[in-house]
């Protein structure tokens, strides 16, 4: 297995769990309402594995069609899971 060099996977950038960084954001300023955050958090917990699991095919596997087909279908999966999760708290409010 090798490791792969930095920056050679474009579609990692997808990945990166932007409501992780928008907590650790509002841990300095506390701009954002408790309600908020909350939502923030849950999301960022139901993504995790599967930028962890991005990170890992990345990482483990060779550089190829297959990969590039195996990072792409996990993504759809990671936006069909947002999109639920933001169905399902419209519905609760």
């Amino acid at each position: 297995m090798s490791k792969r060099e930095p920056e050679t996977e474009p579609l990692l950038r997808f990945f990166k769990n932007k409501f992780r960084s928008m907590i650790e954001d509002d841990k300095e300023d506390k701009s954002l309402p408790p309600s908020v955050l909350q939502r923030l958090e849950r999301m960022a917990v139901l993504l995790e594995p599967f930028d962890a699991l991005a990170e890992l095919i990345a990482t483990t596997l060779p550089r190829d069609p297959e990969r590039t087909v195996a990072l792409r279908k996990l993504l759809e999966a990671r936006d069909a899971v947002q999109r639920a999760r933001n169905a399902t708290e419209e519905e609760e409010n």
